[in-house]
């Protein structure tokens, strides 16, 4: 996850400092380098064009790393701009931060799995078992069994672990007939 943040965090602050040094210069404002998108999108698009020859064992690691990265980053950077001009209330927001390897490391699944029982989930993509790590008597009161389908989950490391999922009511047989 902080590889794709810091990476967008780097590109926008390495643009910035570039744009403000040009315009100490004297150069003008039409000659200067172009100011970067701060957009989720745009940063994505810039990530999946240096992610593999910036950072080749990406295919090791699940897309919902890099997209939560990247989604943060993006949050970051709108909740800076937005303080700096006043649209956000509150104290001033500065400009985000790197993120280390001890910095706390969540990632948001998107669409993550079919329940199979309380205990288990499996990614229809990639047909993975996800086993759920919780209490032994938490059993069916936390997950539905088989009538679910988890539209996000958050994974939170460090010391204690955690898996907290959004879930939505998969449809019944009967009632598709």
């Amino acid at each position: 996850m902080h590889a794709a943040y810091n990476r967008a965090i780097g590109e926008v602050s390495d643009n910035l400092a570039t744009r403000r040094s040009g315009r100490d210069r004297g150069v003008a404002e039409d000659q200067l380098t172009p100011a970067l998108s701060w957009s989720r999108a745009s940063l994505t698009a810039r990530w999946r064009s240096v992610r593999d020859e910036m950072h080749p064992w990406h295919r090791n690691v699940p897309i919902h790393a890099f997209r939560t990265g990247l989604d943060n980053a993006a949050l970051a950077l709108k909740n800076f701009s937005e303080s700096r001009t006043g649209k956000r209330r509150g104290a001033k927001v500065g400009f985000p931060r790197f993120k280390n390897r001890h910095s706390r490391q969540a990632i948001t699944f998107v669409e993550l799995a079919d329940s199979v029982d309380h205990r288990h989930w499996i990614n229809p993509d990639t047909r993975t078992h996800v086993r759920l790590m919780l209490p032994q008597r938490a059993g069916p009161r936390v997950i539905p069994l088989r009538r679910s389908r988890a539209q996000t989950g958050t994974a939170h490391g460090g010391c204690g672990q955690s898996l907290s999922a959004a879930l939505r009511a998969k449809p019944s047989p009967r009632a598709a007939r």
